[in-house]
């Protein structure tokens, strides 16, 4: 095992491994630190707990509508902006499994679980040839919708169009497109809009109000794919409460033409007598024939799981024009069928250039265990058999890594916080770090690249939030898939890092960006350069310094909502990455209650010279 700036590293081959072990007992909970002196065995994975066999379901596929985003953007840029002063702001909501809620609220007496890391603090400026810019804002939403949604949340990709290379982005609850340089292609529009289903509104429960918002480019179809969910829709009264949408693009135009579908949450399959049901935390992925969505699914009284959603991408985008509707299956992990709780599994990307597989792979972290030392991977398998309607099978193994544990809420530097002073606050509350799941899976050359925020100990025990990086090898089987751990290590400074997101290019090079703060740092946003199976390597760029301290709406009382998540892509030779962070105070004269704000930067993998 070696220790760099950078963080606990493990080598390739490497066969000890350090573990945290939780063990719960009747109403009380120790903590125990041990090293496991045993080999791993030789091919660096073990096998899983037989379980049953997760089978497919079909599930319907409803066609909404069409849209033409320039035309929308037209429309919109006539409209008058919403008055001041501004509507109220909103907290989107954010629906934990109950082990994930008691993990959280027990994480400040388990830091004793937390990984030790070693401490650098080396910071450096921008990498030369990065390109900058401010992407949408709170006031995105306020002028657009007359409201505003904390927090963003981070769709992002850089793809083709009619106007060169086109970077869209998605938060909470609009969307825009922009040239690389920041030059916008479109005006902010509403995601609601976009989806055909509007208007939002927050009234007792929000009604068509887009969540989770997701963007994929395709490398290999070279079409885009736009995702959201809502909690509450009556675009369509046969449809439940909860409704998944995807737009397609009709052609390679990022500014064009979108089919818009609609696909069920929650059909009650799992626990049908806690339904209607509705989904959260929707995550999208492809390989080469198909595209997928993951969905958290809770019930009236409880979480139940995920569903995994399957379809052919051609045969989706042959319905975008107008063919006949495509099958889509369902693929159900119950909680009680899975001992990590069957929580995020997250699909992976096929990066630009990379040989693309005939397998779809999603990574799952323990949500059930304070701390944990493995991760699980799923695969499905024969992939192409979706371009023929019939439904490949689902496998899974565990895989031995490096420990990981729920982070402390995250510091931010002290500064003015207008809107916070309105409602009595004194100081800036801390942020929502998250919880240790996967932000995204990249498939590269063969291997999957992972990331997540963890709690870290370093520097005289204390307990900060860091970043777990993971390079993971599948290898697929005729009906099972076995992995390797090529190497994983830790991201930690004298500071708090958060929701970070790996892109990199066909050979494993690229960078891994993510948020900042800290106790002298406003909310701001970074990279490390990320070079294979040697993980996070040099010193941290930030992109951007943020100005003042996160002042909004769920801040108070309590933990600031953050994140909840970065995007990134790889592009023709260039790697975008999207984060939340704060350069402007709260306009409370003008009726805010928000001030976070979005950068948005690409890079060559060329110029990472650390």
């Amino acid at each position: 095992m070696k220790i760099t700036t950078e963080g606990l590293s493990r080598s390739l081959g490497e066969r000890r491994r350090r573990a945290l072990v939780a063990v719960i007992g009747a109403g009380a909970l120790a903590a125990a630190l041990v090293s496991a002196a045993a080999p791993a065995a030789a091919s660096g994975s073990h096998a899983a707990v037989p379980r049953k066999v997760i089978t497919a379901k079909t599930v319907p596929l409803t066609r909404v509508g069409t849209v033409n985003l320039s035309a929308l953007s037209k429309a919109a840029a006539a409209r008058p902006r919403a008055a001041a002063p501004i509507g109220t702001a909103h907290a989107a909501p954010r629906l934990l499994p109950s082990s994930v809620q008691q993990n959280a609220k027990a994480a400040l007496r388990l830091r004793s679980l937390m990984p030790r890391a070693a401490l650098t603090t080396k910071f450096a400026g921008n990498v030369p040839g990065e390109v900058g810019f401010n992407g949408m804002t709170t006031g995105t939403n306020e002028h657009t919708m007359g409201f505003d949604v904390t927090p963003p949340d981070m769709g992002l990709a850089a793809g083709t169009s009619s106007a060169g290379t086109a970077v869209l982005q998605f938060v909470n609850a609009s969307l825009q497109v922009f040239k690389p340089s920041g030059t916008p292609l479109t005006v902010p529009v509403s995601a609601s809009a976009f989806f055909g289903i509007g208007p939002c509104s927050f009234k007792l429960f929000p009604k068509n109000c887009i969540s989770d918002p997701r963007v994929y480019w395709d490398p290999r179809t070279k079409h885009w794919f736009i995702a959201g969910f809502t909690f509450g829709s009556f675009v369509n009264p046969k449809l439940p409460p909860g409704v998944q949408f995807v737009a397609v693009s009709r052609t390679s135009n990022a500014l064009g033409s979108y089919t818009i579908f609609a696909i069920p949450m929650g059909q009650g399959f799992i626990n049908p007598s806690d339904c209607p049901c509705v989904g959260d935390f929707d995550m999208i992925g492809a390989d080469g024939s198909g595209f997928y969505l993951d969905v958290n699914e809770f019930g009236q009284s409880s979480f139940h799981g995920t569903d995994l959603f399957a379809v052919s991408k051609r045969l989706l985008i042959s319905a975008a024009n107008g063919g006949p509707g495509p099958a889509v299956f369902l693929y159900e992990v119950p909680t009680l069928a899975d001992p990590f709780g069957g929580f995020r599994l997250a699909p992976s990307v096929v990066t630009q250039g990379s040989a693309v597989p005939n397998d779809e792979y999603f990574v799952e972290a323990n949500a059930n265990q304070f701390a944990d030392t493995s991760l699980e991977v799923w695969a499905l398998l024969g992939t192409d058999s979706l371009n023929v309607s019939s439904a490949p099978p689902l496998v899974e193994n565990n895989v031995a890594t490096e420990g990981y544990s729920i982070p402390p809420p995250a510091t931010q530097k002290a500064g003015p916080i207008p809107f916070g002073n309105t409602l009595g606050a004194l100081v800036a509350s801390p942020l929502d770090s998250g919880f240790p799941i996967q932000q995204n899976t990249t498939f590269a050359g063969g291997n999957l690249y992972v990331q997540m925020v963890t709690g870290v100990n370093a520097g005289g025990g204390a307990a900060n939030s860091g970043l777990a990086w993971f390079a993971l090898r599948p290898r697929p089987g005729t009906s099972s898939v076995s992995v390797t751990n090529l190497g994983n290590g830790y991201v930690h400074v004298n500071g708090m890092l958060l929701y970070p997101s790996i892109s990199v290019n066909a050979r494993g090079n690229g960078y891994m960006g993510f948020a900042v703060a800290g106790a002298n740092r406003f909310p701001s946003a970074a990279y490390i350069r990320f070079d294979g199976g040697q993980g996070a390597v040099g010193p941290i760029h930030i992109a951007v310094n943020g100005q003042t301290p996160l002042d909004d709406i769920s801040c108070y009382p309590g933990i600031c909502r953050y994140g909840d998540y970065s995007a990134s892509n790889f592009f023709n030779g260039r790697l975008y990455f999207a984060t939340e962070y704060v350069h402007t105070l709260t306009n409370v004269a003008a009726g805010a209650q928000s001030n976070w704000a979005t950068r948005v930067w690409s890079v060559s993998p060329a110029t990472s010279a650390g």
